[in-house]
Formats: structure tokens, sequence, C-alpha cells
């Protein structure tokens, strides 16, 4: 195999029309969309053509044994590398992970039923590969091959690829009122005894905080890309991503970094603590500085924190693991979010597959102690989480850096099926009302950004039987 490359200035550096482009000829397509991260992050990543896969269910297979086929699949592709190769003309794998599969490595039962065809573990290489840096505008083309290319050979195949003269946005764009089609898996007051128990679990010393969520469906008729493109307006953030693969789609807009690895650097940005947007400048002073100085707030942060410390000093060299950043305020398009950054240094032969099984799922939608909150959210969830809280991002073929989110705000398709988990975490002081409260608010710019409309969730409760309480 031979990999081939070229850096280049495109006239057209809207990436999005790029995406659109390509999502109407191909069943699959991968894109890390960083173009809206506000300085967050610098490049975004496309993959096409898919060459080689890893596609796994959990089924009976034991955690440690997909950690191997994991490692496994990427160093046979990695092989191919010269060392000689710069890093920023590499291929990348892309990869998600499900909530399910952390489940696994935990060693957590949960008989409930899958709802949903996505795979626990996939990873995919595609042929045509795009970086795409969003403060210079350049780009990379890179094509995994037999045969070398030249540079003008790959440009040509490039701009047949992309046909941009096919990228037109559909003009008669769905309008629909999702109101009355959205239903959650609770009824409002399920939901409220379900945090109430979950503060008994607190009191009697099991855990000191969980995360709950309740999960809204809704059938879809509209185009996958038509959904993220409207969503990634309406919900702009810095680990927002586009799978489709085949019938299922991965519609992303998620605010939190998981893990991040350059060279021997590892790094995670957890998210936990709340408040919606103000309406005016006086509310949203007023709802930062609450957030900012809650008590409650920064100990769940806290927690969590030291939770991720713990999990990444397992693989990190001693010594190496530091809070960059302990509690600081995020803007998001419908809430304020606390957030945290944590780094450490590991050993450049670690492998993808032990920082995944030392660390995975994150704990910022766990909870802590991690295993005994992911049992009592088997205990206090009606169905399986499937991909909701696992992960999605990259890997470099040559350098082993990634790049993984968490999967939260986002939309899942499966054919027509859609579904949006939303939740957050639970500690002894939570106000039930509140905390309900907290998961629309985290899910109104995007369901609102689907409608056109201000507002879908505000003030409104959703029950199992789609009727508001």
């Amino acid at each position: 195999m031979k990999i081939n490359s070229t850096r280049f200035k495109y006239q057209n550096s809207d990436v999005f029309n790029l995406v659109r482009s390509l999502d109407k000829k191909n069943k699959n397509i991968f894109f890390l969309d960083n173009s809206s991260s506000i300085g967050k992050e610098e490049k975004s990543y496309i993959g096409w053509n898919v060459i080689d896969s890893l596609e796994l269910f959990l089924g009976e297979k034991k955690a440690e044994k997909i950690i191997e086929e994991i490692d496994t699949f990427i160093d046979k592709w990695s092989s191919i590398i010269n060392e000689d190769e710069e890093v920023d003309l590499m291929p990348n794998l892309y990869i998600y992970l499900s909530y399910d599969f952390g489940e696994s490595i935990m060693g957590i039962t949960n008989n409930k039923e899958k709802q949903d065809s996505f795979f626990d573990v996939a990873i995919y290489v595609c042929k045509d590969n795009l970086i795409y840096d969003c403060h210079t505008e350049n780009y990379v083309y890179i094509n995994i091959n037999d045969f070398v290319m030249s540079k003008d050979d790959l440009i040509l195949r490039f701009k047949r690829e992309i046909k941009l003269k096919d990228t037109q946005v559909c003009k008669n764009i769905l309008e629909t009122d999702y109101t009355n089609k959205i239903k959650s898996n609770f009824k409002y007051n399920h939901y409220i005894e379900k945090i109430k128990e979950i503060k008994n679990y607190i009191y009697e010393g099991h855990i000191y905080q969980v995360n709950m969520s309740q999960k809204f469906t809704w059938t879809n008729n509209e185009q996958p890309i038509e959904i993220y493109s409207k969503i990634r307006k309406s919900n702009p953030a810095p680990y927002s991503a586009y799978f489709k693969n085949n019938s299922l789609a991965i519609l992303s807009t998620s605010p939190e970094c998981f893990l991040k690895k350059r060279k021997n650097k590892l790094k995670t940005e957890p998210i936990k603590g709340t408040r919606p947007r103000g309406i005016n400048k006086i509310e949203e002073q007023k709802n930062y500085e609450s957030l900012l100085n809650s008590e409650k707030e920064r100990s769940e942060n806290t927690m969590i924190v030291d939770l991720l410390r713990n999990d990444i000093g397992k693989i990190a060299k001693p010594g190496t693991v530091h809070v960059e950043d302990l509690m600081f305020i995020e803007k998001y398009a419908s809430v304020l979010q606390l957030v945290s950054k944590i780094s450490a240094e590991v050993n450049e032969e670690i492998t993808f597959g032990k920082i995944i099984y030392e660390t995975f799922p994150g704990g910022s939608i766990t909870g802590c102690p991690k295993k005994r909150a992911m049992e009592v959210i088997v205990e206090s969830e009606t169905v399986k989480r499937s991909l909701y809280t696992g992960a999605l991002g990259r890997v470099s073929f040559g350098s082993m850096d990634f790049d993984l989110n968490i999967l939260i705000r986002t939309i899942f398709l499966d054919k027509n099926n859609a579904s949006l988990s939303l939740g957050g975490g639970i500690v002894f002081d939570s106000v039930e009302t509140k905390e309900y409260q907290e998961t629309l608010d985290k899910g109104e710019a995007i369901l609102a950004g689907l409608s056109n409309r201000s507002t879908i969730f505000k003030e409104k409760r959703y029950d199992s039987n789609n009727r508001s309480q």
C-alpha cells in the first residue's frame, strides 16, 4: 500500500460544502467537524471510500479480547507507514466506542434490551482522506492506493470526488414541529423518583455522584446531512462530528473532550456543572456567577476531576498527572458549562487499547466511584445507552495521536428511528425538579434548531405517553 498526499489551497474553503458533496455519493463518510470550535481545535478531518473496517458487537467476547482486536487492527495499518513520513500527511482511522463496551470493560452486567443496530466498536480505514486547517484554510488530501500518484493526479482525483456542482443545499428542507412528536422513555414523575432513589444511595454511602439520563425518540424523515446542517448551526461545539455508515448515522454536537493524545502527552477536559443561558445580559451574568460560585457544582466537578486523575494515573508516568485548569466556564448555545483540564505524560509505546482499557468510559458521564455508579445507572435507566456517552474520534496512522469526544448532545439515526439522550450528574443536594429541567436545557438548542424555532423544551416536561405535564 502507498500513501499519497499533497497540500493545497482550495478556492471554495467551506469545508461543509465538501462534506455535502461527498455525502451525496457515499454510503459511508466520516467528518470530525472542528470548524466551529472557536480556537479549541485547529483541524477538521474527513474520510470516505472505506477500504477496511473492524465492526464488533459485544456478544460473548470479553473486553480484553476486543481490546486486543482493536490494537491488532490499528497496528496492521500503522505498519504501512515509513518512519520518515510527516505526521501531518498521515491518514486517520475513524472510530467509535459504545458506552456498553465501557460496561464490559468495567465488568458491569446489563441485560436490558439493545434498541438500535450500532456496533459496540467500529474502526474504519478510508481510501480518501482530507484534513482541513480551520485557521489557514489549507487542505491536505491523502489517498491510500496500490501505486504512487503524482500531485497533479491527486488533485484531479480530489476534484472528481467532490464534484462541487452537485452540492446545492436542499431547498425544500423540512421545517418540522417536533414538540408533539418526541417521546421520552421516562414519565416526569418516574424520573423524579429515580433521582430520589439515587440520592438515597448517596445517603447510604454507596456512591457520591451518578449521571442519570433520559432518552428522547421520534420518527425521522429527513436526510442525516440536512439534520446535521441544522444542529451544527444551532448548537456549535468543538467536538462535533458527522458519521454516516449506510443506514446508521451519528450527528454529534459534543462540547466535551474525552481524551486527546499528542506524542506522549495525554489530556482530558471533563464537564460537570450546568446553568441555562440567560435571556438578557443581566440574567446571563447572574447564571454565570451562580455556576462559578455554586458549592454543589464545584463539588461535582472536583469529584470527577479526582476520578479522572486516578484513571489517567494508572497509565501515566509517575508524577506527571496535573490539573492544568480547575473549573472555568465555557458558553454554548443553550447552556453554560463548568470545565476542568487534566494532563499527563505516558510512555510512547503504550497502545491505544491499553489507554482505553484503563480510562473508558469517561468519569464525567458515569459518576463516582465509577463502577458502583455504573451499577446504579443500570438499575435506574430503562434501556441500554448504546453509543450515548461512549466516544467517537480518530487515531492517526503514524504517530498514534488521537482525539476522542464524549458522545453527548448527539442525535443517533437508525434508519427512520431518531434518538437523543440527555442527562446530568446527581449528588445528595440535587433538587429533583432542577435536575430534570437541566436535561431539557441541554437539548434545547439542538431540537430548536431542527424545528427552526426558538424553543421546544423550555419549561416543558415530556413523558413516555407523549404528553407535557
